[in-house]
């Protein structure tokens, strides 16, 4: 089933993250070095936003696998309005940081960040469209709707920069690219939503939270490790932000190409909760698929990390081709860690927010006390990542085998 459902969804990711590359490949042309920082700075963020709206997925999906058929619409119902509350929520606590986050990225202009906070308000009602998709593993409909996402973000974007737009015209792209996706995968799932709206609608289960606020915590320590240093570097050595983010967005396409094993393996586990030895099964084939795609983009970023630089960016990020190899490195180790995360999610939860939220802090520590240089930043991630996917592993062994 994991290779099945993966090869549906590699293939529409490939495209969907040539798309997103392809994005800041533009950005990077059009924008100078400090402008580009700025920006990677705000998609910095937007990973943290991808914490909440990856909690809420997760969640989704969990409580759904839990759920009689029979009751579903009405669980649907009540995320409908859950959804709605978190929305604004959300989207009023981003514009209440416009002081910190001012002085955190070096920006002046309120209206960016409230561009930026727009596409909050197009986020979590489709999370709950495609969470469901997800669920009942229709990976072709959900892999659609996350190839229009960045198609629109890089057109529309590509688009502004041409009538003379910068950062605003980047940041009007990730907002659309929330818009019209929502629009369409409520399409999609509108056969399956319930005919009758319930007045008032029903709380949701204590499970739904209790799962939600494990799911919170494993995903903001998880973004954390690879977005905290892009936005310490901007603090810190913010004359080399362009530089490090430049490396940062390049050796992601490592995690994110390997995503694609990554979107399948979650809802999988929670069908085979019951069964450990296909449990064990799926996870040894999505640890040998994820380590085969990801040691390969090792490969090629250690062996031609100039040749990466010239295919995705311009020349004046040469510089960055410095940091590429140890980078592609920790990507390697973060991707493994993500797989063994969504395992014990599922065996134990408190295992997970441990084997995660520590690494989180520990790597915040460490860029705290040792960023004389990007080298050190890089170094630091490699440590704290590499002991939270070590520990992680111990755990499961444990757990599975012992």
């Amino acid at each position: 089933m994991i290779f099945k459902s993966t090869l549906i969804i590699f293939a529409t990711n490939t495209i969907a993250h040539f798309l997103n590359y392809l994005y800041h490949f533009i950005a990077g042309r059009f924008l100078s070095p400090d402008q580009f920082g700025l920006l990677e700075s705000f998609v910095a963020l937007n990973y943290l936003l991808a914490v909440v709206i990856s909690a809420f997925s997760l969640s989704i999906i969990h409580q759904l696998s839990l759920t009689k058929k029979s009751h579903q619409p009405t669980l649907i119902n009540q995320l409908q309005t859950f959804s709605l509350k978190l929305t604004l929520v959300v989207w009023s606590i981003t514009l209440l940081f416009f002081p910190l986050l001012k002085r955190l990225l070096h920006f002046n202009n309120p209206y960016l960040l409230f561009l930026f906070s727009l596409q909050i308000l197009f986020s979590f009602t489709p999370t709950l469209y495609l969470s469901f998709l997800q669920a009942k593993l229709k990976f072709t409909k959900y892999s659609l709707v996350n190839l229009l996402s960045p198609l629109v973000k890089t057109l529309s974007s590509l688009i502004l920069f041409f009538l003379g737009f910068k950062v605003s015209g980047a940041l009007t792209g990730l907002f659309l690219a929330s818009l019209i996706p929502a629009i369409f995968s409520y399409q999609l799932v509108k056969p399956h939503l319930p005919k009758h709206q319930q007045k008032p609608p029903l709380p949701l289960p204590p499970s739904f939270f209790k799962f939600g606020l494990t799911a919170f915590i494993v995903n903001l320590s998880l973004t954390s490790l690879y977005t905290s240093d892009v936005l310490l570097v901007r603090f810190f050595i913010s004359h080399q932000s362009g530089l490090y983010a430049a490396a940062s967005v390049l050796s992601k396409i490592i995690f994110f190409v390997s995503a694609s094993v990554l979107t399948v393996t979650f809802p999988v586990f929670t069908l085979q909760t019951n069964n450990l030895n296909k449990l064990k099964t799926s996870f040894k084939n999505a640890f040998f698929l994820i380590s085969i795609i990801a040691f390969l983009g090792v490969i090629v970023y250690q062996t031609y990390p100039h040749l990466v630089i010239k295919l995705f960016s311009s020349s004046e990020y040469t510089l960055a081709t410095t940091l590429l190899p140890g980078f592609s490195l920790f990507i390697f180790f973060f991707t493994l860690f993500n797989l063994s995360t969504q395992l014990l999610l599922i065996l134990n939860k408190r295992l997970a927010i441990l084997t995660t939220l520590i690494p989180a802090i520990f790597q915040v520590i460490l860029i705290f006390l040792f960023h004389q240089n990007l080298f050190q930043v890089i170094t630091n991630s490699i440590i704290t990542t590499l002991f939270g996917l070590t520990l992680s592993l111990i755990f499961i062994l444990k757990l599975l085998y012992i």
